[in-house]
């Protein structure tokens, strides 16, 4: 009996591996990948494209068309090729079809072989469409490919503008190297996304025992900055008022339920001092119009980092810690091309700063927060910034750092991640 299973289990396990084999043979290929490099115009580029196209998509009540050029699209890419990482991707555009082409550099032992797919779409009787495509040496059929896309889209959001976006789709048209998305008789969209979709979360959240909010006491702590505004009217400094509601937090839950409360507060703070819409990630039962109306608050005497700081934070909770590394990132480099602020390493810091903060909750030392002075406590939530340098155009970068991927950009991001996992605040994990 032993013996048949031993058998049994040997074949079965030569089986997946000739298996194994097969697919990573079909899957992968031998070669090189083309290296893209990001400037800060096709950041400036993408935003402009993708920010135009919703206003169009919400608004327009005279029909709706779309443009998209080879310029544009090699932004885009540009721009997902170096947030996606390790992801690849490259694409054309010509009267013949649009090509969208994704590849990926396998790690060790593997090193040498690449994981690839791309996806040929061109107009058909049936309007716009999904040609064809092929992963590794796999050929997919166009017909899947649109279900996989008709089932993706309908996934994400919900009626009616999920067949609104399948329908402008369809009337895809390509000429002179432009795509173009032109529905005449079509009015705003509604762009909502598929509250089945948010529903399958809440309820991986609850699942694992966390609230059915962020923040479900954001209130209460809203209210309390209310009554320090009142009480300290010429105060303005975020530390300040972090203090105090963390004291408030300690107060109101016993040390099981600690890091709630002070999420609590750092959502409070976030809706309070960085954007009031920010109420309906941290307690979409709450009114926004409820919301208190509350001067500017600022980080080290500057009103733009307290943005920086609690932007990340709120990033950082509804999404994660690489999500906004990469906003943060892209941000900056946006505001480095010609006519912006310049690339500013202090913007940096205190974006990861508010990530490190809304990451390491569970490690705050609560005897600092009730010992320390204001300035003393600020300076432990958020690192030295005497010494980085601000306002770089992309030229300087390139000059002074060697680029967004040189070794003293590199450095001086490195710098600042050591500093920040040094600070004083929050005890060692």
């Amino acid at each position: 009996m032993w013996k048949k299973l031993v058998r049994f289990g040997l074949k079965l396990l030569l089986w997946f591996s000739v298996l194994g084999i097969g697919l990573f043979w079909l899957l992968t290929t031998k070669g090189d990948v083309d290296s893209r490099s990001l400037s800060s115009q096709d950041v400036v580029d993408s935003h402009a494209l993708v920010s135009s196209t919703l206003q169009q998509l919400r608004f327009s009540q005279n029909g709706i068309e779309v443009e998209l050029k080879q310029k544009q699209l090699d932004a885009l890419l540009n721009v997902a090729s170096h947030t996606i990482k390790p992801l690849t991707f490259h694409g054309a555009l010509g009267d013949f079809g649009a090509v969208v082409h994704v590849v990926l550099r396998l790690p060790r032992p593997v090193d040498g072989r690449l994981l690839h797919g791309y996806c040929m779409m061109s107009e058909t009787r049936e309007g716009f469409v999904i040609d064809s495509c092929q992963f590794g040496k796999l050929p997919i059929s166009g017909r899947i490919a649109m279900a996989l896309l008709r089932f993706s889209v309908r996934l994400v959001f919900a009626e009616p503008s999920d067949e609104q976006l399948l329908t402008l789709f369809q009337h895809g048209r390509l000429s002179d190297g432009t795509l173009s998305f032109v529905q005449p008789d079509a009015s705003g969209f509604q762009l909502q996304f598929n509250p089945r979709l948010y529903t399958s979360r809440q309820l991986s959240r609850d699942l694992m025992g966390s609230s059915q909010v962020y923040a479900p006491d954001v209130e209460l702590y809203l209210d309390a900055l209310q009554r320090l505004i009142t009480s300290y009217p010429d105060e303005r400094r975020l530390a300040f008022f972090m203090q105090q509601l963390l004291q408030l937090a300690q107060e109101r839950a016993p040390e099981s339920q600690l890091d709630q409360e002070a999420m609590n507060a750092l959502w409070a703070l976030a809706v309070g001092f960085g954007n009031q819409g920010f109420i309906r990630f941290a307690n979409p039962d709450v009114d926004r119009e409820t919301v208190p109306n509350l001067p500017g608050a600022v980080l080290f005497d500057r009103r733009d980092l307290t943005l920086h700081f609690l932007y990340s934070v709120v990033i950082k909770l509804v999404g994660n810690v690489y999500l906004a590394d990469q906003i943060g990132q892209l941000k900056e480099i946006h505001d480095a091309a010609e006519g912006g602020t310049g690339y500013s390493f202090v913007d940096i810091a205190a974006n990861k700063s508010g990530v490190w903060f809304a990451q390491h909750l569970g490690q705050i030392d609560y005897h600092q927060v009730s010992t320390l002075s204001v300035e003393d406590f600020e300076r432990a939530f958020m690192p030295e910034i005497a010494d980085l340098p601000e306002g770089l155009s992309e030229r300087q970068v390139q000059q002074l750092l060697g680029g967004l991927s040189g070794d003293g950009f590199n450095a001086l991001h490195q710098m600042i991640d050591k500093r920040i996992a040094k600070l004083p605040l929050f005890n060692s994990p």
